[in-house]
């Protein structure tokens, strides 16, 4: 430890590498189940980047790209790498919360501005000074569709979550809306995060015949999975309706199928969201990844982390002192394409509209998650209910 110690001051007194360029160190999964998201988030950043022209006036901005899979102690390497070896002066991405929360202790002692792309727990940038994150949190959803589910005629509703922080944080904040409104919870189950068989769990739900299922599991695989096993055992014929957050995400709804038509999501992006600036996000990322591609809110969070960054880098230069930088960050805001946004300067976390959508087929068989209703600028429960 007093090595690295002694290593982070001898690179905080060299300075940078280039007195043109900013170096931003990338840490996000690029293999294993979650890859996806490190791929999103680096296109997003890099179409951020084309449509400035690559530059931030005459400061070239440099992404060097680490792998997030292998677990905290290895993203405290990769991270130590990148400060040290690779003189990044920002750090972004990180997809699971326990890999953000292991960065702590490194980033408050090299004061290295970090920009968060995913992981959602709320307590996350508390736990550094250095933290600004630019995704959600799961209250934010979670919260909104529990208000949302109480006054639409949801009387009782069945929690099925994966057993681990942002599960346990989606559970509590629709328990909290919900129950706040008028509806019971009739029944709770927490799922090990290893889970792939979800049929145990939806049997004895359908039993207890509630108004709906609120879930949660991380997306990809397991999202894919519940969701088709929830319609393929017969709970939507059942009468019981599906709430979630972002497991209907627009990479996954092709391999769901046809059976998610109906669920109902809180979320704060989706590719269909009118606004100028997505329009053109849209149309530049198709022209540049294909165009049947299509972006999500992984690649919106890549896409704003950048935004965020090069704001830092148009008012500091090259040079990048941490406190400055964040003292930017912490009153940053801007026009995204999920609408406006804004970061709380004394939370250093999101601000943002959550849309209430329904999974619909478009008309050319697609499926996709149309927005019916919004709701404005949604700050982070669970800060309310946690004062510091």
């Amino acid at each position: 430890m007093k090595k690295l110690l002694l290593a982070l001051s001898l690179n905080l007194a060299m300075g940078v590498a280039s007195a043109d360029t900013v170096k931003v160190g990338l840490i996000a999964p690029f293999s294993g189940p979650s890859a996806e998201y490190g791929e999103q988030f680096r296109r997003g950043m890099h179409l951020y980047l084309d449509q400035i022209g690559g530059k931030v006036g005459d400061v070239t901005v440099q992404i060097i790209d680490r792998d997030e899979e292998g677990g905290a102690a290895r993203v405290k390497q990769v991270a130590q790498e990148l400060i040290l070896q690779d003189e990044v002066q920002f750090l972004a991405g990180l997809e699971k919360t326990p890999d953000a929360l292991a960065l702590a202790p490194l980033i408050n002692k090299s004061k290295t501005p970090t920009v968060i792309l995913n992981a959602a727990t709320g307590v996350i940038p508390r736990k550094s000074p250095y933290f600004a994150r630019v995704s959600f949190t799961q209250f934010q959803g979670a919260a909104t569709l529990g208000e949302w589910a109480a006054k639409n005629g949801i009387s009782t509703v069945y929690t099925a979550v994966t057993d681990y922080a942002p599960g346990n944080d989606s559970r509590e904040a629709f328990k909290t809306t919900f129950t706040k409104g008028g509806g019971k919870i009739v029944g709770e189950t927490q799922m090990p995060i290893a889970t792939t068989d979800f049929a145990p769990y939806l049997q004895k739900i359908k039993d207890t015949k509630p108004d709906a299922v609120f879930m949660f599991t991380p997306y990809g695989a397991a999202g894919v999975s519940f969701i088709k096993t929830f319609f393929q055992m017969g709970l939507g014929e059942a009468g019981i309706k599906l709430l979630a957050t972002g497991e209907t995400n627009e990479a996954d709804l092709p391999a769901i199928g046809n059976v998610a038509e109906g669920t109902v999501t809180a979320f704060h992006y989706s590719p269909l969201q009118d606004n100028a600036v997505n329009r053109r996000f849209v149309d530049d990322y198709r022209k540049k990844y294909g165009e049947r591609a299509v972006p999500n809110f992984a690649t919106v969070a890549g896409y704003d982390g950048m935004h965020a960054i090069a704001d830092v880098v148009s008012q500091l230069g090259a040079n990048i002192d941490g406190d400055k930088a964040m003292e930017i960050l912490r009153n940053w805001k801007a026009d995204s394409p999920r609408g406006a946004i804004f970061i709380d300067p004394e939370e250093r976390d999101i601000i943002q509209d959550i849309a209430i959508r329904r999974v619909q087929k478009m008309p050319d068989g697609s499926l996709a998650n149309v927005e019916f209703e919004r709701v404005e600028q949604v700050k982070d429960l669970w800060k309310v209910m946690n004062p510091q």
